[in-house]
């Protein structure tokens, strides 16, 4: 799923007539407690939408419902504003994040029920490109969420849960009334430890693909490049505030942050010497674990509004590529930052990495990998860098 925050929206053809009495039932009823007293209207740009605070334990989520009878095709008759409760690094611990997740789950499920909605996606609307503009659904969404509800017909429209995505989904359950729940993949899903219920009562039944079935434990392959790094060197870190963690990093979010590693294994600012994170020396056993890893050790003299958590914990980025010789020098990860903003800069990063790791590049090999870079950025040709650099390279 796209960086940013999740929305849970709710496209149905049913009548207006009881749906925010239905809906609030049903969301009490998934454990979620509606705070009558947060009701209010809120105009948009063109519609108006009579919104409530919903609870799910201490996690707060936004209800608003948009009863306009001409609402565009766009508009849901029910959208909730989940923020980053569905990403595994805003969790406290794995035990948090199933617990959330559990509740996001069958609040999805129990509402398309209710609402009888014809395609009810949690996707994040950065991208819109899970929103369908126009109709029909299947020919109008872009690209199909990583989980969500389907009617009958648009699952049919669709050509089946097979014609889906290029592989099997991860997921799929059979709710009331025909609706389907698929979910394509176990991202971020099992990062956080949470699998999706095969039986419960609001579901008729449900299933694993069976390739995937038996893969619990999978994992990214998070490292730490900065592990390799002795106290007193220097180095390079991409770095975002604690509060935009995100499976995948937004390039507007990213900070090149030149950084100093301390006796007691902390990262900090050469300009200034403030705390920036903890180096993860070694594999606390889960992907979880080792974001957390990140800030599990802050000390007395760190200002809470400076922490940073680094978005390089790939086991593909090495420490060539972040390690500076000079405080004003260059690294591979300066030199990426600097590109243009149309690649992603973190994947791009990783794939460098990999193609380091593949050819065994060397030093002299990671100070060519710069230069190449740093002409990309001469030339503005950011289009198959991966295969410019390869070819280059070999």
């Amino acid at each position: 799923m796209a960086e940013g925050t999740a929305v849970m929206a709710f496209y149905t053809s049913r009548s207006r007539d009881g749906v925010v009495d239905d809906a609030l039932a049903s969301s009490t009823q998934a454990g979620f407690e509606i705070d009558a007293d947060s009701e209010q209207v809120e105009s948009g740009i063109e519609n108006q939408y009579l919104e409530f605070d919903g609870y799910y334990d201490r996690w707060w989520f936004n209800f608003a419902f948009n009863l306009d009878a001409d609402r565009p095709p766009s508009e849901p008759v029910l959208s909730i504003g989940c923020g980053q409760h569905i990403y595994p690094a805003n969790a406290a611990d794995e035990a948090d994040y199933r617990a959330k997740m559990d509740g996001i789950f069958e609040l999805l499920c129990r509402l398309a029920v209710t609402l009888d909605v014809d395609y009810a996606p949690l996707f994040n609307p950065m991208g819109r490109r899970a929103v369908p503009e126009r109709r029909p659904i299947a020919e109008a969404v872009e690209e199909l969420p990583r989980m969500g509800v389907y009617s009958r017909e648009v699952l049919d429209e669709l050509g089946g849960v097979a014609a889906m995505f290029e592989s099997p989904p991860w997921y799929t359950a059979s709710l009331e009334d025909g609706n389907t729940v698929v979910i394509e993949s176990d991202t971020p899903w099992l990062e956080g430890g949470w699998r999706p219920p095969t039986e419960a009562p609001y579901l008729d039944d449900a299933a694993f693909n069976d390739s995937d079935d038996s893969a619990p434990n999978e994992r990214r392959g998070l490292a730490d490049p900065f592990a390799a790094l002795e106290a007193g060197d220097i180095g390079t870190d991409l770095c975002v505030p604690r509060d935009k963690i995100a499976p995948e990093f937004r390039n507007e979010d990213l900070e090149v942050v030149h950084i100093r590693v301390d006796e007691e294994r902390n990262l900090r600012r050469l300009e200034d010497g403030t705390f920036v994170r903890n180096v993860v020396d070694d594999d606390p056993g889960d992907d979880m674990a080792v974001m957390m890893a990140m800030l599990e050790d802050i000390p007395a003299d760190a200002a809470a509004d400076e922490l940073m958590v680094s978005a390089l914990l790939h086991e593909a980025v090495p420490p060539a590529f972040v390690r500076l010789e000079d405080p004003d020098g260059e690294t591979v990860v300066t030199t990426v930052d600097a590109l243009g903003s149309d690649v992603n800069k973190v994947e791009l990063l990783i794939s460098l990495g990999r193609i380091a790791q593949q050819q065994g590049v060397d030093d002299e090999g990671m100070q060519e990998m710069t230069q190449l870079l740093t002409k990309l950025e001469r030339l503005d040709d950011l289009e198959n860098i991966e295969g410019y650099i390869r070819d280059r390279l070999t």
